[in-house]
């Protein structure tokens, strides 16, 4: 059963690999203790299966059970207690908590270290996460540092062309872009988009939409718009119409739009994005809040004042009502709030 429940999680069915792991676990269970490494790892599957499926505190409950009977099993310093604890702290980073997934990872790490050779895959993947979760955090200077020392282990280990070699330069190139340098950012995003060989897939979605992003920065919007347009277009044959990855590339597809003039097409596709993100979060929430905030700028460029005005005031009362007077939020709703007035003269 715990082969087939790894089958099903290869071939990313989760739901399938989840009832093969249950049933796995309650064999395994009912065996000697020979079977205990074995019953850890069904627990330790079905805890990403479960995270895959959006079961947060059940794939949580999972991935410490896997941990308590690894300790009892192998002690606190074996590499695969290191492994338990990194895919909790990866529950946390898919809930956007990077702080708790940061130290997680950073647990996992110290004990990779100890435990594995320098060269050693796990550990590459280990630089990755904390590399990620700095990113996440704004550490830039710190990511940079261990996704590149990841980069190296896994380039020595696999070679230069293995496919998930682009999971370290697509991060690369984001922090690349913050950094302002672009033609940099887009040499490591075309490595990865080679690595990435289909250049579809959910990879094809980061992919497209960050080269469309930087094409915007560089002033390039029609190339910008190409890239964005194709980012959606794998998002909703991907993630489907109702997924909030999908309603982020409506949103990159109406800035652009914006900035070339096409307002009608930049409204609809923003009235796209607000509607997924409504249906997925409710009205109060900070994804909705952004896009009320949008449809201001929007029609300030356009000229509807009126209309920015009621848009950006929305924005404004969604940011106050969930972070108080003092967000960032707030304080750029009123930057459009202002400019709104002085054009209608109130």
């Amino acid at each position: 059963m715990l082969e087939l429940g790894i089958l099903e999680y290869r071939r990313s069915n989760a739901k399938d690999a989840q009832i093969y792991l249950e049933q796995s676990i309650l064999i395994y269970q009912a065996l000697d203790v020979e079977y205990t490494e074995k019953l850890a790892d069904g627990y330790h599957l079905l805890g990403y299966s479960l995270s895959i499926l959006g079961q947060t505190e059940d794939a949580l409950t999972s991935f410490e059970t896997a941990k308590v009977i690894r300790i009892e099993y192998f002690g606190s310093q074996h590499s695969k207690i290191a492994d338990s604890i990194s895919a909790i702290g990866s529950v946390f980073r898919k809930n956007q908590d990077y702080q708790r997934s940061l130290d997680f990872q950073l647990e996992a790490f110290e004990i990779r270290q100890k435990s594995l050779p320098p060269s050693h895959p796990h550990l590459a993947r280990s630089y990755h996460s904390v590399g990620l979760d700095y990113f996440s955090l704004g550490d830039l200077v710190k990511a940079r540092d261990y996704l590149e020392k990841g980069l190296d282990i896994w380039k020595n280990v696999h070679g230069d062309g293995h496919e998930l070699l682009g999971e370290f330069y697509f991060p690369l190139s984001h922090i690349d872009y913050y950094n302002g340098k672009y033609e940099e950012a887009l040499d490591k995003l075309s490595i990865a988009r080679e690595l990435n060989l289909k250049n579809d897939g959910t990879e094809g979605v980061k992919i497209n939409s960050l080269t469309g992003l930087i094409y915007e920065a560089t002033g390039d919007l029609e190339q910008g718009l190409v890239y964005k347009e194709k980012a959606l277009e794998l998002s909703l044959e991907y993630y489907g119409s109702i997924h909030a990855q999908t309603a982020r590339e409506y949103n990159n597809v109406a800035i652009i739009y914006s900035k070339l003039g096409r307002y009608d097409d930049a409204i609809s596709s923003l009235t796209e994005a607000i509607s997924v993100n409504i249906n997925l979060f409710g009205e109060l929430n900070p994804r909705v809040a952004n896009n009320y905030d949008s449809f201001g700028e929007i029609y300030l460029d356009k000229g509807d004042f009126e209309l920015a005005l009621q848009y950006y005031a929305k924005a404004r009362a969604d940011f106050t009502a969930l972070f108080g007077e003092d967000h960032p939020g707030v304080k750029t709703a009123d930057k459009g709030i202002a400019k709104a007035r002085e054009q209608l003269d109130i």
